[in-house]
């Protein structure tokens, strides 16, 4: 049913609950048919049949009861009935004495509840609570059906890496027990959610290999849902008219397959087809398409992001009252909304907000961004903010941003939004692309990694703790570019006017003749010298491009040549400089996802001794992670080393007692294997 026809499905159902006598038998049969109604769209009108038969069932059969309840729930969520998140606790009373699959239904059930009711922190408790149980295994088909309303859930709250690791576990799954008429559902969850995390390549590949299955397996709904997130990870990179005629080909396809209320991502991808082209006229369109579109579906948080892209979308066409409007739409919405839909607000207003306010709104865009998980979006908003400092006449701080940007887009394969670069860099007058000399004939290496030194022709110096020292630390952190302003304030708040930029200038001076010319002024920012190697910032280019890699032997080799820079946490000897401190922590994460994406890459390989050694070196970086030590201890029964399973469980036990969290199914699981 989860992959097939849903028209079908809802044709057979209507027809055997009339003939089934059996109390038990019409339950089950209802709970199909509810399920049936989240794709075919009719759970209102069927809603009165199902609260009967929850009604009769909940004395003799709680279980039951509850079961049919779960969906009757996720029918309510969909239809948006006030009800739903008090019905789902209502359901997890009645099957609290049910067997463990039924309850991880109500952990998912009501985790997507608090999702619609705005509780995030909550959701993400229960959805993460039941993804890990959704891991151990079960009945393929019956996983199907929880996964993909976990995966919408946690993607709801924008907990996109977790929504992806539980799609590729359960693809494995699929493929090892054969059950190859689920395949293409999971492949498009997984293709769906690589979205969210720019993994492009990755969204490409799987949901080539599902539209393959489902056409061989006659599954039209799903090809065109395949279709459309395949077209989708192309046109939002390179927009062009092939693109849109796929997207044309999958809207019809999911509505010959009963499946329409999946068109989002089709429509979607019209629309941010054509602002890749920078046709706005036409992006407009297609987003007043989408939106009538989304008025007759529920509005599912974190799932679809387009409102900000409408809005720069009217603005940029000409409809300015418009655009406004829906500014003001997405602001009220806004009290729940996560750290990518935060960026994407600040973004549009920053576009088309009051000037004045402008830099700070794309400065907290940023901040948003570094929360974030798409470094497409991100790329996007410095293109944004690029072009209104052209528009401006802030042509240092246009080139400054532009640059910076056009790397990111290349890094992603994102042609079409490298000619927009391209194009406003072409139209930048002339005087505004000179870059400051720095001294040619040294070759300079700034390591950031560890106690902040700078390397001049192979002689080291260590950055002191002083005034001086604040700009090269400032720059690292900021990532190479920092705004002269931003740093005259830092230094020495509510300064007069002229003050600040002569002791700027004075600082500067005394900052070359300790490390050489490290950092230049260049209009209104100060950077990296032309030549200036950074350690950090080729280990996050190499980090980025390692995750949207994914997997393969690619991606490992470029996390191998990532780490290999890491020596020690960034700036080590700076303990009480705030932007210092979120930088080395943005690192860290990054260094420690890139352990565990070589970890995963070695037991895969058979590498299992690999595999538990990078492990432990993620686990002596971040101690309180407890499901790095199960992954260990599952590797050390598979390698028959018992003992040290068992180690790595006690400490698993002990980070969970210490952090107060319930012990993890899997943990006892794996201590009775052991």
């Amino acid at each position: 049913m989860l992959a097939g026809d849903a028209a079908q499905a809802q044709r057979i159902l209507d027809q055997a609950l009339p003939l089934a006598t059996d109390a038990s038998d019409r339950a089950q049969l209802l709970i199909h048919r509810a399920r049936v109604s989240l794709l075919v769209g009719d759970g209102p009108t069927m809603l009165p049949v199902f609260e009967r038969a929850i009604d009769e069932l909940a004395e003799l059969a709680p279980a039951t009861a509850g079961e049919l309840l779960l969906d009757v729930v996720l029918v309510k969520l969909y239809a948006g009935h006030p009800d739903a998140l008090e019905q789902a606790g209502r359901a997890s009373e009645l099957v609290a004495g049910a067997g463990e699959e039924l309850r991880i239904r109500a952990d998912t059930v009501e985790g997507l509840a608090c999702m619609f009711s705005g509780q995030p922190e909550r959701a993400h408790l229960l959805l993460g609570r039941s993804a890990d149980l959704i891991r151990i295994g079960g009945d393929p088909s019956e996983i199907a059906h929880l996964m993909q309303h976990a995966v919408v859930g946690l993607a709801g709250v924008e907990q996109y890496q977790q929504a992806m690791a539980l799609c590729r576990r359960f693809v494995r799954v699929i493929r090892s027990v054969g059950a190859d008429g689920l395949l293409p559902l999971a492949l498009c969850y997984l293709a769906n959610t690589a979205y969210f995390l720019a993994a492009f390549d990755e969204q490409e590949v799987a949901a080539a290999e599902a539209m393959d299955l489902a056409a061989h397996l006659d599954q039209p709904g799903l090809l065109g849902y395949a279709r459309a997130c395949r077209a989708l990870a192309i046109g939002v990179r390179l927009g062009g008219a092939e693109v849109r005629d796929e997207l044309e080909r999958s809207l019809t396809e999911l509505d010959v397959g009963g499946m329409t209320v999946l068109q989002g991502p089709a429509r979607l991808g019209l629309a941010l087809s054509e602002m890749a082209n920078g046709d706005w006229d036409r992006a407009t369109d297609r987003f007043v398409e989408l939106a009538d579109f989304m008025r007759g579906i529920p509005a599912v948080p974190g799932v679809l992001h387009w409102q900000a892209d409408r809005a720069e979308a009217l603005w940029r066409s000409g409809r300015h009252a418009e655009a406004q409007r829906a500014l003001v739409e997405m602001a009220e919405q806004s009290a729940t909304s996560g750290p990518w839909e935060q960026a994407a607000l600040c973004r549009v207003r920053g576009t088309i907000g009051a000037p004045e306010d402008a830099d700070g709104c794309f400065t907290q865009a940023m901040r948003w961004h570094a929360e974030s998980s798409s470094s497409f979006e991100r790329a996007r908003t410095e293109l944004c903010w690029a072009e209104w400092l052209f528009g401006a006449h802030r042509y240092d701080e246009a080139v400054e941003r532009v640059t910076i940007v056009r790397e990111s887009f290349v890094q992603l394969e994102a042609t079409a939004w490298v000619e927009r670069a391209d194009a406003l860099l072409a139209s930048i007058p002339e005087p505004a692309l000179q870059q400051t000399p720095a001294d040619q004939h040294d070759h300079v290496v700034v390591q950031a990694f560890g106690p902040l030194t700078v390397v001049r022709d192979g002689v080291p110096v260590r950055v002191a703790l002083d005034v001086p020292g604040t700009l090269i630390r400032a720059l690292v952190a900021a990532g190479g570019t920092v705004r002269a302003e931003e740093l005259v304030e830092r230094l020495w708040p509510n300064s007069p006017d002229g003050v600040g930029n002569a002791r700027l200038r004075t600082v500067l001076s005394r900052a070359r003749r300790r490390y050489g010319a490290v950092v230049v002024r260049d209009g209104a920012a100060l950077r990296w010298a032309d030549g200036v190697e950074v350690d950090a910032h080729r280990f996050e280019i190499l980090g980025r491009r390692a995750a949207n890699l994914g997997s393969g032997e690619q991606a490992a080799v470029v996390a191998r040549e990532a780490i290999e820079l890491y020596r020690d946490d960034l700036m080590v000897l700076d303990r009480s400089d705030d932007a210092v401190m979120v930088a080395r922590e943005r690192q860290r994460q990054r260094y420690l996802g890139l352990l565990d994406l070589l970890a995963e890459h070695e037991e895969k390989a058979g590498n299992l001794r690999s595999s538990a050694d990078l492990l432990r070196s993620a686990i002596e970086r971040d101690r309180l992670n407890e499901t790095r030590y199960l992954r260990l201890a599952e590797l050390f029964i598979d390698m028959g080393h018992t003992a040290s399973a068992r180690q790595a469980l006690h400490e698993a036990e002990s980070v969970v007692g210490e952090l107060g969290l319930a012990v993890p199914v899997r943990l006892t699981t794996l201590l009775e294997r052991c």
